[in-house]
Protein backbone atom coordinates (compact mmCIF):
# COMPACT_ATOMS: atom_id res chain seq x y z
CA UNK A 1 0.00 0.00 0.00
CA UNK A 2 1.35 3.13 -0.55
CA UNK A 3 0.69 6.10 0.99
CA UNK A 4 0.70 10.05 -0.71
CA UNK A 5 -0.15 13.50 0.44
CA UNK A 6 -0.08 16.39 -1.39
CA UNK A 7 -0.62 19.84 0.74
CA UNK A 8 -1.47 23.16 -1.66
CA UNK A 9 -2.33 26.46 -1.46
CA UNK A 10 -2.50 29.90 -3.49
CA UNK A 11 1.69 30.59 -3.01
CA UNK A 12 3.22 26.54 -3.00
CA UNK A 13 2.58 23.08 -3.48
CA UNK A 14 3.96 20.20 -1.11
CA UNK A 15 4.29 16.43 -2.23
CA UNK A 16 4.94 13.53 0.36
CA UNK A 17 5.00 9.88 -0.71
CA UNK A 18 6.40 6.53 1.55
CA UNK A 19 9.63 4.65 0.11
CA UNK A 20 8.35 0.93 0.61
CA UNK A 21 7.61 -1.51 -2.31
CA UNK A 22 6.43 -4.98 -2.15
CA UNK A 23 7.19 -7.24 -5.53
CA UNK A 24 5.42 -9.78 -6.53
CA UNK A 25 7.93 -12.50 -5.02
CA UNK A 26 7.28 -10.69 -1.75
CA UNK A 27 10.31 -8.83 -1.25
CA UNK A 28 10.31 -5.72 0.44
CA UNK A 29 12.27 -2.53 -0.76
CA UNK A 30 12.25 0.27 1.81
CA UNK A 31 13.79 2.97 -0.23
CA UNK A 32 12.32 3.69 -3.53
CA UNK A 33 11.62 6.61 -4.98
CA UNK A 34 7.92 7.62 -5.54
CA UNK A 35 8.25 11.22 -6.72
CA UNK A 36 9.80 12.72 -9.84
CA UNK A 37 10.44 16.19 -11.00
CA UNK A 38 9.59 15.97 -14.79
CA UNK A 39 11.73 19.12 -15.30
CA UNK A 40 14.55 20.45 -14.04
CA UNK A 41 13.41 24.31 -15.07
CA UNK A 42 9.61 23.89 -14.19
CA UNK A 43 8.16 23.29 -11.04
CA UNK A 44 6.12 20.04 -12.15
CA UNK A 45 6.58 16.85 -10.50
CA UNK A 46 4.53 13.44 -10.16
CA UNK A 47 3.75 10.50 -7.89
CA UNK A 48 3.72 7.07 -8.90
CA UNK A 49 1.61 4.35 -6.80
CA UNK A 50 0.16 0.92 -8.35
CA UNK A 51 1.87 -1.26 -11.02
CA UNK A 52 5.23 0.76 -11.68
CA UNK A 53 6.02 -0.95 -14.78
CA UNK A 54 5.22 -0.22 -18.65
CA UNK A 55 5.01 -3.24 -20.56
CA UNK A 56 7.35 -5.11 -18.34
CA UNK A 57 9.99 -3.00 -18.16
CA UNK A 58 10.23 -1.09 -14.47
Amino acid sequence: MTAEIAIMNKEAIAIAADSAVTLREGKIFTSANKIFSLSKYRPVGVMIYGNATFMGIP
